[in-house]
């Protein structure tokens, strides 16, 4: 209503200044004006979508278990986090910034997970949640072991031990990720029914 009420104001605003040539005054009524309609076009387009999702035969969205992009990001930055720390051009202070990545991003993923195993109903899904987030967790610490070692060492032997502990940590974020972009863990998209006209 105010939106209509502004447009019906802003288009006498629009004529009477282009009539009298008051130019900064009808710059202000064009912009009330467009900024009005497009005020009642975000409202008509919500009204639709109301009216949409509020036939029977339309079927309501449902949000997923996980979000599987956040898993995949967090693959992705612990991967390219463990690659850095085998890199034997690597520096000290880029082993600890790497370090401090894949606690983030393994911190996140077990959160997820955990939280996940509490929403599931599926006990075989729950279960594999809880084994994926012991996993993710214990390689993670036998990583922070050799990457202390490392820090406090910097030399070949340490850098080995370092390299073998990545190994095992990306293989169960790897795994992870892939058991978490299952579909029945993502989302479902709202479904209006093909019967409903906005016409």
């Amino acid at each position: 209503m105010e939106n209509s009420k502004v447009l019906g104001e802003s288009m006498a605003g629009i004529s009477q200044n282009a009539k009298n040539s008051n130019l900064p005054e009808f710059g202000d009524s064009v912009s009330a004006g467009s900024k009005a309609l497009c005020g009642l076009t975000e409202a008509a387009a919500q009204a639709a979508y109301l009216v949409g999702v509020s036939d029977p035969n339309s079927v309501a969205g449902q949000k997923g278990l996980v979000d599987p992009t956040q898993f995949a990001r967090a693959n992705q930055a612990i991967q390219m986090a463990c690659q850095n720390l085998v890199d034997p051009a690597c520096t000290q202070s880029q082993v600890l910034s790497a370090a401090t990545i894949v606690a983030k991003h393994t911190s996140a993923l077990c959160n997820a997970c955990r939280l996940a195993s509490s929403k599931t109903p599926n006990p075989v899904a729950k279960r594999q949640f809880v084994q994926s987030a012991k996993e993710v967790a214990n390689t993670t610490a036998n990583l922070v072991k050799s990457i202390k070692a490392l820090d406090g060492a910097f030399n070949q032997e340490n850098r080995e031990k370092c390299k073998a502990a990545t190994g095992p940590l990306m293989e169960a974020v790897d795994n992870l990720a892939a058991f978490a972009s299952n579909p029945e863990f993502a989302s479902i998209p709202a479904q209006i029914s093909p019967e409903v006209s906005f016409s």
